[in-house]
């Protein structure tokens, strides 16, 4: 017995069927696209905090904000969140206040 492919789905599903899939890849990702350019505005809100839009470039980007002061990731993050690089370096600044140690 072979392993089947998703190729071989559509190999034996019928014109109408597989036409039908087709759109309902098509919503799909079109649905998806709609969030994610929702989320790229919420992420330039002047509705939300600095510390809310930081988080959601974080989301979608799937990258932990730089604890470095001068990374250069910076002034991207800055321009894509609609923040200035002084509104990112606080918020570093007031996630590191967070993490000293108590000894």
């Amino acid at each position: 017995m072979q392993n089947s492919t998703r190729n071989d789905v559509f190999a034996y599903a019928s014109p109408s069927t597989v036409k039908e899939r087709r759109a309902e890849i098509e919503q799909e990702e079109a649905v998806a696209r709609a969030e994610r350019n929702r989320q790229l505005e919420a992420q330039r809100s002047t509705l939300s905090t600095a510390g809310d839009r930081i988080r959601l470039w974080e989301k979608l980007h799937k990258l932990h904000l730089p604890r470095n002061a001068n990374h250069a990731l910076l002034p991207i993050i800055a321009r894509e969140t609609d923040l200035t690089v002084t509104d990112i370096q606080q918020e570093q600044s007031r996630r590191n206040a967070g993490k000293t140690a108590v000894i």
